[in-house]
């Protein structure tokens, strides 16, 4: 059982998550996270998220639907390994970091140790990514009312439908995407979440766990298939977003610090 003052990932709390996998002939061909929401980075309640918890599911989904059972596990575990070098986890400290660092090390060595994994397994590691990356540092902040979100799940459904067309190997060029991905990534980031002020360091630090996590979630969108990249995602953020979100003096403060 892990605990401690930082994030919570106790087990039996973790348990209120459920992933579901089916293999057929050395394929994942289904897999999917539901039940409640784990454990997150604030010591009570969940907050308002600055990237949105329906990328979390799909980032475990993702990384293992249409691979064989041996190379799903493998990437999971770089999956856990990459969460590990995301900015709130890398500048975490004390009780919150040994507790990170705990619950990573097991499932990254369960994971390892694997010669022959079943679907039981990914279950477990699918269950286990969510988990970790639903409890790194500025995932989530904490207000005294909630900002209510603002349709962030939605645009995280049209990146899942993008990553299964590029999948299927329907969507091959950018010119058969229906929209732009690199909208809907931005629009699952809720910008009213981060309670950081003028602090443009800080905002650079959230900002850039958002493409990190974007890269996790839609392997195929933004790594595999070369389609678009994490470079698309931060000059799509400098050169649209920021202008619209933030004045132009504090927007390039932020485009500095990234």
């Amino acid at each position: 059982m892990l605990s401690g003052a930082g994030p919570s990932l106790r087990q039996d709390r973790i348990q209120r998550l459920k992933a579901s996998v089916s293999i057929a002939k050395n394929e994942v061909v289904s897999a999917s996270v539901s039940g409640g929401r784990p454990p997150g980075n604030l010591r009570s309640g969940t907050g308002d998220h600055t990237t949105a918890y329906t990328t979390f599911k799909h980032m475990a989904r993702n990384n293992v639907l249409g691979f064989s059972p041996d190379v799903a596990v493998k990437n999971l575990v770089l999956v856990l390994q990459r969460i590990q070098q995301m900015p709130g986890y890398a500048n975490s400290r004390g009780v919150t970091r040994r507790t990170l660092d705990a619950y990573a090390k097991k499932w990254i060595e369960y994971g390892e140790s694997l010669k022959a994994p079943h679907a039981k397994d990914l279950q477990l590691l699918m269950e286990a990514t969510v988990s970790l990356r639903n409890a790194v540092p500025m995932t989530a902040y904490k207000y005294a009312k909630s900002s209510g979100g603002h349709g962030e799940a939605s645009s995280g459904g049209g990146l899942d439908w993008a990553e299964f067309m590029v999948q299927k190997g329907k969507w091959k060029t950018r010119a058969d995407f229906r929209g732009n991905p690199l909208h809907n990534a931005w629009a699952t980031f809720d910008f009213s979440a981060p309670n950081l002020g003028s602090d443009a360091d800080k905002w650079a630090r959230v900002l850039r766990q958002h493409i990190l996590s974007m890269r996790e979630s839609y392997p195929r969108l933004f790594e595999i298939s070369g389609l678009y990249s994490m470079d698309d995602l931060e000059s799509y953020l400098k050169t649209t977003v920021l202008p619209q979100k933030f004045s132009t003096a504090f927007a390039k403060k932020v485009k500095t610090a990234l």
